[in-house]
């Protein structure tokens, strides 16, 4: 019996982050990623025109109030591109939300 060597190559893939910002009720915002991330927080998120409480989350789906500074102008609020990672793979940028 002759012992033959073969090499092996493995390939790894590992998912990109993405990410998506919908409302769940009244005011309360909805952050979902497609993968679990590390390193997101509330100063992650960008909001134009209004600010942001009661931030919470799990590693994947994140909830967090909006409180619109003018209640006659609609605040928006996105994720950027970079803010997270999922086995060191950056997450891709969010849709825009008009609240």
């Amino acid at each position: 019996m002759r012992l033959v060597k073969i090499p092996l190559v493995l390939e790894v893939r590992i998912p990109i982050p993405s990410v998506a910002v919908s409302i769940l009720r009244d005011n309360t915002v909805l952050i979902a990623f497609s993968e679990r991330v590390e390193g997101f927080t509330e100063q992650s998120i960008v909001i134009v025109g209004g600010s942001l409480e009661n931030f919470s989350g799990n590693g994947q789906q994140f909830l967090v109030d909006v409180l619109r500074t003018d209640t006659e102008t609609a605040a928006t609020i996105s994720v950027p591109a970079g803010v997270a990672t999922h086995s060191g793979q950056l997450n891709t940028a969010s849709n825009v939300l008009v609240v």
